[in-house]
């Protein structure tokens, strides 16, 4: 299971999406991949986050915490950039997830909520959290977003066992690091351009790898106008993290797993899940082999996906069963096929702007069951060209069936007869036919 397929089930509160393509937007036009990442990564970090949040008032130091005269650390950040995806992430087989209360939060610092509240981590921010699990129960990933609407200021923050989390961006700034109380803090940092008066937001990256008690490893990430106020608040939480050996995630660990599935298929297997066959086709092509096949059950997904090859040639089909996952999939998505402005790849062309409303049916359209046909897959046809090679066509379109079922379609060099006669081989469709 990688993070594109489980991203696609998850969302955010409306204003941060909002602001967060905003800011790519704005990013430099001479060179547009440096900044697109930014909006990316933030939206991995903060999939899946809920509703719940926990609002911290102004930062202070109580009377009672002895850190009271604390030096926060003089943190040095280098020149950078936006990084560039490169790849994709794996997240562990089983993986499941919960929401965080402020007591779990506050853990990771081997304190309570209220001398987080005194430390002032999140100093006038709505803060939600995410513990990602492996199959076995035990913390793969924790997830912190906090954001404070009124001045745009945006904090988030991963933690992994034993290594730094994951990263799917890709950063050229160096590998020079400082030392902070015993630990290699490596920190930089970029300002996007705005149109109006060339200011921009900023933008903060900072990683370390604690080993203490437990090895922890740690990313940030922090989004803001105000530099000086970033840097103040970064420097309070890598002291607090720092200062002494209090990291910890062994204590999120559960005993409570659900049931999971993450595995491998052939064919033979493949046409042997009852609950999936009927929507698997049962004719192809000529040439056409089945080179993959995978089941996978457990938190939001039940689905099983399978491809067919034939040289550079694919048929890729995923039958996706669980309410919420399909929920994600569809939203803003589902179209009526006889309105052919939604889907019909030719009538807009590459870079053409495409009427308001139609972005998530035009690129990902959902059909009914009721309302396929031959004619909708030849207005779901296209022909590309790659690396100058011959022109070959193309087509993609998910189909939603009554009892909540649905299957995405991915094609390549097949003609519309060719996937009208394999849509209508599997035994779901066959009425359609």
């Amino acid at each position: 299971m990688e993070y594109r397929e489980y991203m696609e089930q998850q969302c955010v509160e409306a204003n941060f999406h909002d602001q967060l393509l905003q800011l790519a937007a704005k990013a430099e036009k001479r060179s547009p991949k440096r900044y697109a990442g930014l909006a990316a990564a933030a939206l991995v970090c903060a999939v899946g986050l809920g509703c719940w949040g926990l609002w911290y008032g102004d930062a202070r130091q109580g009377t009672s915490d002895p850190m009271e005269e604390a030096q926060f650390p003089q943190l040095h950040y280098r020149s950078g950039s936006g990084g560039e995806m490169e790849g994709s992430i794996a997240l562990p087989d089983g993986y499941f997830y919960k929401t965080m209360d402020e007591e779990e939060i506050a853990s990771l610092w081997s304190a309570d909520a209220q001398q987080v509240e005194e430390w002032g981590l999140f100093a006038q921010m709505e803060v939600s959290g995410q513990i990602i699990y492996d199959g076995q129960g035990q913390p793969w990933e924790v997830r912190l977003t906090a954001e404070n609407e009124s001045d745009g200021t945006y904090f988030i923050m991963r933690l992994s066992p034993g290594q730094l989390p994951p990263e799917c961006m890709l950063y050229e700034n160096g590998d020079a690091a400082d030392m902070v109380y015993g630990t290699a803090v490596t920190g930089w940092r970029w300002q996007t351009r705005e149109e109006e008066d060339g200011a921009g937001r900023w933008n903060y990256q900072l990683h370390f790898l604690h080993e203490g008690e437990e090895t922890v490893g740690v990313r940030m990430e922090m989004l803001g106008w105000d530099a000086a106020a970033l840097e103040a608040q970064l420097a309070r939480v890598v002291y607090y993290s720092l200062h002494a050996d209090v990291l910890r995630l062994s204590q999120l660990a559960t005993e409570e797993i659900p049931e999971w599935i993450s595995e491998a298929l052939d064919e033979t297997a493949l046409y042997a899940q009852e609950e999936f066959e009927a929507y698997l086709p049962t004719k192809l092509p000529e040439g056409y082999i089945c080179t993959y096949g995978w089941r996978e059950l457990g938190q939001g997904r039940d689905f099983v996906t399978a491809e067919w090859t034939r040289g550079d040639d694919y048929l890729s089909v995923s039958v996706e069963k669980d309410s919420a996952a399909v929920e994600g999939y569809i939203r803003d998505a589902v179209v009526n096929a006889a309105d052919t402005r939604s889907y019909d790849v030719r009538r807009y062309g590459p870079g053409e702007p495409r009427p308001k409303g139609y972005f998530g049916s035009y690129d990902y359209p959902v059909f009914r069951a009721e309302e396929m046909s031959a004619a909708v897959v030849q207005l779901r046809l296209e022909t590309v060209e790659e690396n100058g090679d011959s022109a070959v066509f193309q087509a993609d379109f998910q189909v939603l069936y009554e009892d909540g079922t649905l299957v995405r379609y991915l094609c390549r060099g097949m003609t519309a007869e060719e996937i009208w006669t394999m849509y209508t081989s599997a035994p779901a469709n066959a009425e359609a036919g």
